[in-house]
């Protein structure tokens, strides 16, 4: 907007101070202090642990309380039960989580059941990623992986679990 000018013989009138440009509250050599805004949920974070064939685990990113953490699993690690009944595959792998010290006990599959049609047997599982949200009293994780079938009460299990201690992972406060 122009600027209005003043007419001749009128002393100009000072705007209030609410409506001048607005200046640093702050007293002169204090530093501004601001509040950090809490992360966004694309901006959590996330780690990764990838249990790879070979018994090698790679870690991305620090497990941190209320921070996501996805399992990636090959199932190339378990390769003993792969049984199927009538063309349709009844076998999975699940990955078990204990975190430590609260005790919250988490299971889920880490193979993508594919179906054919979409509501009919199962005939391919492929790998897919488990993921959780850690625990704000979190300060370890432990887990396992179970791969199984049951087919009329003949079952099959097989265990990785680095020989029954199971994987262990700190979380960072």
């Amino acid at each position: 907007m122009p600027e209005q000018k003043t007419p001749p013989g009128q002393a100009k009138k000072e705007d209030p101070p609410q409506d001048k440009e607005k200046k640093d509250a702050t007293p002169q050599g204090e530093a501004k202090k601001k509040t950090p805004l809490p992360p966004r949920p694309e901006e959590q974070s996330r780690a990764t642990i990838q249990f790879l064939v070979g018994w090698q685990q790679r870690q991305q990113g620090q497990i941190r309380p209320g921070g996501k953490l996805v399992i990636e699993f090959d199932p190339a690690r378990l390769p003993q039960c792969r049984q199927s009944s009538h063309g349709a595959q009844v076998w999975d792998i699940q990955v078990g989580m204990i975190f430590h010290p609260g005790g919250q006990w988490f299971v889920g599959s880490v193979m993508k059941k594919v179906r054919m049609p979409e509501s009919g047997p199962i005939v391919s599982l492929e790998p897919q990623p488990y993921e959780v949200t850690v625990p704000a009293d979190a300060t370890h994780v432990e887990m396992w992986f179970k791969n199984y079938t049951n087919i009329g009460g003949h079952g099959c299990e097989a265990w990785d679990s680095r020989y029954c201690q199971n994987y262990w992972f700190g979380v960072v406060k």
